[in-house]
């Protein structure tokens, strides 16, 4: 796809490659796998504030060229000729994405399963721009010539493991067990740096400055790691009882509280299975009763290396270079926890041309992670 921008000297062009496939390899055993890849390109407008608002300001008796045919700059860079600003500036946005995931279905017996499950992404974000010099307005000449690159790297890992166990006892009893594990990954990467000066507007890049304004880098890491069951059984349909419980462990949380645990159960009844339905008045279709309870967990807005507290570097105090302790240590930070109650009911009426729903719930959240 290619597409050009609004503004002009503005576009994006993306390529996207997708690919997917399974293969049987025994009769109870086969592999699946995909791969996606794009990569796109954006060249954006360095200032929309200043491009679409403020040249609004720009009195119309202002030159656009020069009797030359050059551009002019109009009042200033802020409220000036979008044309000629735009020419002399080099934005350029390009990402890289891929996706990789492989999973297998084994049955192992006729009723029972496992599915392993690998998945692998990364995302590349690289973003160079260039100021070429440029006049201010008439007569004043900027040639700073400012350059900045920026690369970015994102990595995400996943590994999944499920157990599945069904079964029908006396065409009556029906029973689905889960168990299995899961762990998530991901790190960031981040590198920028910033010059200025170069002798020419023909090269654009770091290389070509003479003064380096600045250099950072950055590396994060957060790991997830989760355990997991469930088991669900009904009679004839009638009965319905499901529980289940995970216990999941972040690396971003304190020492003392990484683990979490997570109950869940929920009862059902149709009461229209029960003989005693055929008695009521026949404009009453179906009754489902239901009733729930469960605890999620959610880690927040919390960085990577939270309950660890923070001390930044490139301060100074009283002229050398200092550290400063920009967040407190808390290693009881813990997951932040919701619990939540609920009961309702599915009514059908006339042959089910008439359902009505209704649901009834009560969430209360305890350890809120905030600032």
């Amino acid at each position: 796809m290619k597409q050009e921008g609004v503004a002009i000297q503005t576009d994006y062009e993306r390529i996207t490659a997708k690919m997917s496939g399974k293969y049987k390899i025994r009769d109870n055993f086969s592999v699946n796998g995909i791969v996606n890849y794009s990569t796109s390109s954006d060249n954006t407008v360095y200032s929309s504030n200043q491009l679409f608002q403020r040249a609004i300001g720009l009195p119309p008796t202002a030159k656009f060229k020069y009797e030359d045919g050059s551009l002019a700059p109009g009042q200033n860079r802020s409220i000036g000729n979008p044309v000629y600003h735009l020419d002399r500036k080099d934005n350029d946005l390009r990402d890289y994405r891929l996706s990789l995931a492989i999973g297998a279905e084994w049955d192992i017996t006729p009723k029972l399963k496992f599915s392993p499950f690998v998945s692998y992404f990364q995302e590349q974000l690289l973003n160079n721009s260039f100021q070429k010099s440029y006049y201010n307005n008439a007569t004043q000449f900027v040639d700073s010539r400012n350059a900045t690159a920026d690369f970015q790297q994102n990595l995400k890992t996943q590994y999944e493991g499920v157990f599945t166990y069904n079964n029908v006892f006396s065409d009556e009893h029906s029973l689905n067990v889960k168990a299995g594990f899961s762990n998530t990954n991901r790190e960031f990467y981040d590198l920028d740096a910033d010059g200025r000066g170069a002798s020419s507007d023909i090269i654009g890049t770091l290389n070509a400055t003479s003064e380096p304004t600045n250099v950072n880098s950055s590396w994060t890491e957060l790991n997830v790691i989760g355990f997991f069951g469930r088991v669900t059984y009904d009679f004839q349909k009638k009965y319905l009882f499901s529980a289940s419980i995970r216990t999941d462990g972040a690396s971003n949380l304190g020492e003392n509280n990484k683990w979490g645990i997570f109950p869940g159960v929920s009862a059902g009844w149709n009461l229209h299975k029960e003989n005693f339905w055929s008695d009521l008045p026949t404009y009453l279709s179906k009754l489902k009763v239901r009733a729930s309870y469960g605890v999620t967990g959610n880690l927040g807005d919390l960085s990577d290396f939270h309950a660890q507290g923070q001390y930044s570097v490139g301060s100074k105090y009283n002229g050398v270079a200092a550290v400063q302790n920009t967040r407190l240590e808390n290693q009881d930070l813990k997951w932040e926890e919701s619990a939540t109650v609920g009961f309702g009911f599915d009514l059908g009426l006339f042959d089910n041309r008439v359902n009505v729903l209704f649901d009834y719930y009560n969430r209360e959240t305890k350890n809120l992670l905030t600032n």
